[in-house]
């Protein structure tokens, strides 16, 4: 399911972050990986509230229906409103993913189930002129409803970006623990393998010995993505920072939360590592 230079919005808000980050995951990040509950409010807290919009229209619009004043809202359990129409960030049978890019200063969510499916975008890094789409369709809504310019400035994950990379660091904390792996690289790359370690706190990622922190000058992340097929029961995480480095994994959520799987780019090369048992 995942460059101008950081924005002043994250420069400022580098402290708030530390202290975030050191207050909620050092104490409580085994139990998020453990409590799919807790999970889905969290995340479900990034994006809650009510935004509207003077610019929403029934899909399709074959009459050329004029726009009409609406509103997107979305709930602390996760539900996504748009008029009549209703989309849950955690449907049993759906995927969920977002992406927030602090470089360009962008966000997106997107959910499906079945034929039903949910985008926001907010690609204008004012924050102002995010749009919706919501109900039936593959790929595009062809039958449901569409809002633009919706002033998201509110949702949590815009007035406070470092809620995203605090919730990362809270979900794959690994406890005080170095996770070691096996590493191999595909065909294109000559089949290589390596030996590979992560280890993550509230205050930064260890990969393979080099010290990632989530917030330092010159070294900020520039992207945290998550997503999830929810019948799996697994999470999908992908962080990238300003100086080049990425690091994703997948982690399983409920009793015991073990490592699925974990990734990274080092010097030209991608590596893909099953965790050691």
């Amino acid at each position: 399911m995942i460059s101008p230079s950081v924005s002043s919005v994250v420069r400022r808000r580098g402290l708030c972050l530390l202290a975030l980050l050191s207050a909620s995951a050092a104490a409580s990040a085994a139990t998020l990986a453990e409590n799919p509950a807790l999970l889905k409010q969290r995340v479900a807290a990034l994006f809650a509230g009510r935004y509207a919009s003077s610019s929403c229209y029934e899909q399709p619009n074959q009459d050329g229906r004029p726009a009409a004043a609406g509103d997107l809202r979305i709930t602390p359990d996760g539900q996504v409103v748009v008029g009549p129409e209703r989309a849950a960030l955690f449907d049993p049978a759906g995927e969920l993913g977002f992406t927030l890019d602090l470089k360009a200063r962008q966000f997106y969510l997107d959910i499906s189930a079945g034929d039903r499916m949910a985008r926001l975008a907010s690609t204008d890094d004012s924050f102002r002129q995010a749009s919706i789409e919501i109900g039936r369709g593959s790929g595009n809504v062809t039958q449901g409803r569409s809002c633009a310019d919706l002033d998201v400035r509110g949702a949590r994950i815009v007035a406070q970006p470092e809620s995203a990379a605090a919730l990362f660091a809270e979900l794959y904390d690994t406890g005080g623990r170095t996770v070691k792996g096996r590493c191999h690289t595909g065909r294109r790359s000559g089949g290589k393998d390596r030996e590979a370690s992560f280890k993550v706190s509230g205050t930064a990622l260890v990969l393979n010995g080099r010290t990632l922190p989530w917030q330092a000058p010159g070294g900020a992340l520039g992207m945290v993505s998550l997503g999830s097929h929810v019948a799996d029961q697994q999470v999908n995480g992908s962080v990238e920072w300003l100086n080049g480095a990425n690091f994703q994994v997948e982690r399983s959520i409920g009793p015991g939360a073990p490592f699925v799987s974990f990734a990274f780019a080092e010097g030209g090369t991608e590596w893909a590592c099953s965790p050691a048992p």
